[in-house]
This record gives C-alpha cells, sequence and structure tokens, in this order.
C-alpha cells in the first residue's frame, strides 16, 4: 500500500483512534484517514447485513444497502470513546489494511471494464458499418 506506515513493535494499549489510524491509514491528514475508515466501515456493515439477511433472501451484495451516515459516525464515536485494546487492534488493522489494500485494484479493474467496454463498442459498431449491418 502506498505511504502505508509500519506499525511500531512497541505501542501503549489501548490505542485510541487517532493514533490506529495514523499506525494503519497512514496519510499526511487526520481527515483523510477518517474518511478512509468510514468508508471501510459502511463496506464491513453493508457486507455483514449481506451474510446475515440477503445472501439467504437470494439478494446481491450490490442489493443490500449501505449504512447511514449517523450509523457510521455512531460507531466511530463509540471507537473514540472505547478506544482499541491489543486484541481489537490488531483484528481491526488487519481488516482495514486488507481494505486498504484492495481499494486501488477495486478502482483499476473499474476503470477497465469500463474502457473495454467504450472500445469495445466502438469495434463493434465499426465491423457493422463495414458489412452493412445496423448498429444495435
Amino acid at each position: 500500500m502506498k505511504n502505508a506506515p509500519a506499525i511500531p513493535e512497541q505501542i501503549n494499549f489501548p490505542v485510541s483512534l487517532d493514533l490506529f489510524l495514523r499506525y494503519t491509514a497512514g496519510g499526511k491528514y487526520k481527515a483523510d484517514r477518517l474518511r478512509k475508515y468510514r468508508a471501510c466501515l459502511a463496506d464491513n456493515e453493508q457486507f455483514h447485513r449481506f451474510m446475515l439477511e440477503g445472501r439467504q433472501q437470494g439478494k446481491e451484495l450490490s442489493e443490500i444497502p449501505k449504512p447511514s451516515l449517523i450509523e457510521i459516525s455512531e460507531t466511530v464515536a463509540r471507537h473514540r470513546v472505547e478506544k482499541f485494546s491489543e486484541f481489537q487492534f490488531w483484528i481491526c488493522a488487519s481488516v482495514f489494511k486488507g481494505w486498504l489494500t484492495a481499494q486501488p485494484s477495486i478502482r483499476a479493474k473499474h476503470a477497465a471494464k469500463t474502457r473495454w467496454s467504450k472500445t469495445n463498442c466502438k469495434n463493434r459498431n465499426l465491423t457493422q458499418t463495414e458489412t452493412g449491418e445496423t448498429a444495435v
């Protein structure tokens, strides 16, 4: 992951949310780290709801709504007050770093798919024009 800091070997637990984000998310600004963390919480909550309810009902992950900003803010506020124990820190750090690592590849896949579909659409229209078929 780009600009990811190394987690120091000696950490005094419990760890505050701000320190947790500094150790795991990297980046220069606190607001950017918090924005990434909120997005990760929203994705994880959506997936959790999908696994509990949506999968049994035959729904797709994209059909499950993401939690509201109020729900995410409540979770962040709870994390600020409670702080992270050693166990919580390492579990959350592994999940959050995994999510951060996956983000560029997800964006790249989406961009490649969009780019490919535009190129394919142009090629299909050119081929149909050459053969005299009408474009669909």
